[in-house]
């Protein structure tokens, strides 16, 4: 298991990253510019 930080995570491509590295089970930390945003991922 590795740690990701996705920049941009708000966004619908950072978003889809997101999704991918957290179903193949890896600690995910996301940044963006809105919370609302991010918590929507």
């Amino acid at each position: 298991m590795k740690n990701v930080v996705i920049y941009g995570a708000g966004g619908s491509i950072g978003g889809a990253v997101a999704r991918v590295f957290a179903r193949q089970g890896h600690t995910v930390h996301l940044t963006g510019r809105t919370r609302e945003s991010l918590d929507a991922v």
